[in-house]
């Protein structure tokens, strides 16, 4: 009974480790890592020339030139994702196909030097991972402009 008891707990806790998608709490306990976000990328170029970025992640899809001199460097991009219609055996539509465009928009501020001194992030929660793992010990980072 033991035995039962502990494998219907396990099989809970995976089912449940599925539902928690934004999160992978349970993922991170069990593996002492959590999914890299984007603020994490962000912050990584923090003290970075500008052109390495520019290398890196191609030109911007605007900049802004402030009276200070700095320039802020905005990304964005957007996807569209489509689902198709879902039907039963008979051929009625259970659930209708949608499509849905989600705009994902990342800033950084650039000192008049050439160095990357603050950035920002403003997507939703489905732009914000890449899907690396990294220690679960690394706090998150926050915007800084």
């Amino acid at each position: 009974m033991k035995y039962f008891r502990a494998l219907s707990l396990l099989i809970c806790i995976f089912a449940i480790s599925g539902c928690v998608k934004g999160y992978h709490l349970i993922g991170e306990t069990l593996t002492g890592k959590r999914v890299e976000r984007t603020e994490d990328a962000m912050a990584s170029w923090v003290g970075a020339d500008i052109d390495a970025l520019v290398a890196s992640w191609g030109p911007p899809s605007s900049t802004y030139q402030n009276r200070d001199g700095s320039i802020i460097y905005d990304y964005s991009y957007s996807t569209t994702r489509t689902r198709e219609a879902q039907y039963n055996v008979y051929g009625h539509v259970l659930v209708p196909g949608e499509s849905s465009t989600t705009t994902c928009k990342r800033a950084f501020l650039v000192a008049p030097d050439g160095i990357i001194s603050k950035w920002k992030v403003t997507t939703p929660t489905s732009c914000s991972y890449t899907g690396n793992k990294i220690s679960k010990d690394i706090p998150i980072p926050v915007s800084t402009f």
